[in-house]
């Protein structure tokens, strides 16, 4: 920073620095100078990208790297406003503006992951004439991404998946288990809960040891056509219960779901792809390989909404015209008439 610039910060309006998809960004700039400073204006950018890369080791080569880097990005928002043109110089002393700008109502949330991120930072230039360097502060902030679950028609769909395996090794396995995993809604929010079934059935010859069922977050990462993966366990609870021969239900929920990115990061990214899967792993006694039964699920910012269990209520006006169209009903028009007279809170 230059000598006669004392400070130069952004501040944002919310302490967390945290802004909606769709809403706006708010907050400010201070300047401060020691003295008169030559300047041609005070410009605001507001960036957000979403990019990936990784390094993918390769057999060497006469000729040829022997690592293979994979890089992509992409840009959501490139916007740079004027917030101050100076008369040609900058009088000493404190300077502040003000700034709101609108972010985007499909950009993804913001996210830090393995291979890939999704960022959003504001810059603050001091643009200065010809032959002198400008002056920058740059600050980070987070988009909280939207996914209303109300607007998704399989939301309050039910979901089931099934599996099977067979323990042993080799010539000594002997019969089969298999298991299903299902939840009555394939979708959730922050703070609530996943309730699920689970049925185990043991036609083998082996117990089976324990079960378990685990919430996790499966990242895919997309660059230069090439993928790679990432899954992170949030939640699990466990069954440490044998089985023997014949079929075992298990009913139960994973509890408060944290506070984590939405699905698909909202509005979805190119490059990057954030799911949450269930896992129920059935642990066979002895040896032989788990059974895993993955089913993914969608996790939102807005909860499916219950349905009102009170039904429209008939005005006195809406009685009349029911009376009239030759559908009079006595005790829709006595109802509707003593609404009218209830006195009001």
């Amino acid at each position: 920073m230059a000598k006669d610039v004392r400070v130069l910060e952004i501040f944002f309006s919310e302490a967390s620095a945290t802004f909606s998809a769709g809403g706006e960004v708010s907050g400010g700039v201070v300047i401060v100078t020691n003295s008169d400073i030559k300047a041609k204006a005070i410009k605001l950018n507001i960036h957000g990208l979403a990019r990936c890369h990784w390094d993918e080791k390769r057999a060497y080569t006469k000729g040829s790297a022997s690592t293979l880097s994979h890089k992509d990005a992409e840009i959501y928002m490139d916007e740079t406003i004027i917030l101050c043109r100076p008369d040609g110089h900058l009088p000493s002393g404190k300077h502040t503006h003000r700034f709101k700008v609108r972010l985007p109502p499909f950009a993804p949330a913001s996210f830090d992951g393995q291979f890939g991120r999704v960022q959003y930072w504001a810059k603050v230039v001091i643009e200065r004439p010809f032959g002198k360097d400008n002056i920058e502060a740059v600050k980070a902030f987070n988009v909280k991404g939207i996914l209303d679950l109300n607007a998704d028609p399989d939301a309050k769909k039910a979901a089931e998946n099934a599996g099977e395996t067979t323990p042993g090794l080799f010539c000594f396995k002997s019969g089969r288990i298999s298991a299903s995993l299902s939840v009555d809604r394939r979708s959730t929010a922050p703070g609530l809960s996943v309730p699920f079934t689970a049925i185990i059935k043991n036609e083998s010859g082996a117990r089976v040891k324990s079960a378990r069922i685990i919430l996790s977050q499966q990242v895919i990462y997309k660059a230069d056509k090439q993928t790679r993966r990432h899954s992170t366990p949030l939640k699990g609870v466990s069954r440490n219960k044998e089985i023997g021969a014949g079929t075992e239900s298990w009913v139960g929920e994973i509890t408060d779901i944290p506070p984590v990115v939405p699905s698909h990061l909202g509005a979805g990214c190119k490059f990057i792809d954030v799911r949450y899967i269930l896992t129920l792993i059935v642990v066979p006694k002895g040896p032989g390989k788990e059974l895993e039964v993955p089913l993914e699920i969608v996790i939102g910012t807005v909860p499916v909404r219950r349905p009102s269990s009170v039904g429209p209520q008939l005005t006195v006006r809406g009685a009349i015209a029911r009376a009239s169209a030759g559908h009079l009903d006595v005790n829709d028009l006595r109802e509707a008439v003593f609404r009218a007279d209830k006195p009001k809170n």
